[in-house]
C-alpha cells in the first residue's frame, strides 16, 4: 500500500477515493498532520491515481467526479451483496460439531415429562379419563370397554376443546417399549435442536409436527391412536433437511442416520411389526422437512 497524496479536507478526500473506486483502484483515507491521505492498494495502481490526483486538484467541483459517487455506491451494494453470500457460504465447524448435550433444552425434558407422565396415569392411554379427555375424540364408556363417539367428530375441538389437537401425542398406547423408544428419539433429537436453534423453535417444531401428524392420522384412520413417534419423525426431518441445505444452522445427522429412519419408516408400513399409525410418522416428517427447508428457499429467492 502506497500515498497517493495528500488532500486538504475530508469532504475532497472522500470526494477523490470513491473517483477512483469507480475506475478500479480501491483505496483508503487516513487522517494525518497535514490533511488527509490517499492510500492505494495496489502499488502498481500508484502512478495513475498521482496523475488522477492532480487532475482532480485543478477542478475537484468537476462534473465527473460527483458522478462517479453514483456508480460507486452500485459497486458497494455488490460488494456487500457479495460478502454477504460468501459468509453464508461458512460454516462453523466447532459449532456444528459441538456435543448436542452442552446447552440446555428444557421444552424437550417437560415434553419428556409430559409423555411419561400421562401414559403412566392414563395406562398407557386405556384408563377412563385418558380415553374420555386426551384422545383426538372422546370415547365413551360401555359395558364391553370403550367405543369411539362418530357423532362428535371434531365438535369438541371446535368447541373449545383445542387440547386435543396435541394431547394424543403424549399417550404412548404402544406399551413400555413404545413409550422407550419414542422418549430416546425425542431426547436424542430434541435436546440437538433445542441447543442449536432454541426452546422457542423447539417448541414450535414440536406443536406442529404434533397437530399436522394428529389430523392426519385421524382423516386418514379414525381416533384410535396415540404416540410421540409423529412428533420423532417431524425432528428427524427437520436435522436431516438442515444439516443437507443449511449447515449454518449447526445441525448434522449422519448418512446412516437418514437410512435407518427411513428403512423403518417403510418397515413400519409394511404391518410386519404390527398396528402403526403410518400416516403420522409421513405427516410429522415432512411437516418437519418443510420446516426446516422454508427458510433455505425464501433466502434463495431474495
Amino acid at each position: 500500500m502506497r500515498q497517493a497524496g495528500t488532500l486538504p479536507d475530508a469532504k475532497q478526500a472522500r470526494l477523490f477515493a470513491d473517483f477512483l473506486l469507480s475506475q478500479g483502484i480501491t483505496c483508503q483515507v487516513d487522517e494525518g498532520e497535514g490533511g488527509f491521505a490517499v492510500w492505494v492498494h495496489d502499488d502498481a495502481q500508484l502512478q495513475r491515481s498521482k496523475l488522477e490526483l492532480s487532475e482532480f486538484l485543478l477542478d475537484p467541483e468537476a462534473k465527473i467526479y460527483s458522478e462517479a459517487q453514483a456508480e460507486v455506491d452500485v459497486i458497494r451494494r455488490k460488494r456487500a451483496k457479495s460478502r454477504q453470500r460468501q459468509g453464508s457460504q461458512v460454516v462453523d465447524l466447532r459449532q456444528r460439531w459441538r456435543p448436542w448435550t452442552e446447552g440446555a433444552f428444557p421444552v424437550t425434558w417437560v415434553l419428556i415429562a409430559l409423555s411419561v407422565g400421562l401414559s403412566l396415569a392414563t395406562d398407557f392411554g386405556h384408563s377412563e379419563w385418558g380415553v374420555e379427555w386426551l384422545y383426538i375424540v372422546p370415547r365413551k364408556v360401555v359395558p364391553d370397554g370403550f367405543t369411539w363417539i362418530p357423532a362428535l367428530g371434531l365438535n369438541s375441538i371446535r368447541e373449545g376443546e383445542v387440547w386435543r389437537l396435541v394431547t394424543p401425542a403424549f399417550l404412548q398406547v404402544g406399551g413400555w417399549w413404545h413409550m422407550i423408544f419414542n422418549m430416546w428419539w425425542l431426547y436424542m433429537a430434541g435436546a440437538l435442536v433445542e441447543t442449536r436453534r432454541g426452546s422457542l423453535a423447539m417448541l414450535a417444531i414440536a406443536l406442529a409436527t404434533a397437530i399436522v401428524s394428529n389430523v392426519a392420522q385421524y382423516a386418514w384412520a379414525g381416533p384410535a391412536f396415540g404416540g410421540m413417534s409423529g412428533v420423532g419423525f417431524g425432528l428427524f426431518g427437520y436435522i436431516w433437511m438442515k444439516s443437507r441445505f443449511d449447515p449454518r444452522a449447526g445441525i448434522y445427522c449422519p448418512p446412516d442416520l437418514v437410512v435407518q429412519f427411513l428403512f423403518w419408516l417403510v418397515l413400519c408400513m409394511t404391518g410386519a411389526i404390527g398396528q402403526i399409525a403410518n400416516t403420522a410418522h409421513v405427516a410429522g416428517m415432512l411437516t418437519g422437512i418443510v420446516i426446516a427447508y422454508v427458510p433455505v428457499l425464501w433466502r434463495k429467492m431474495v
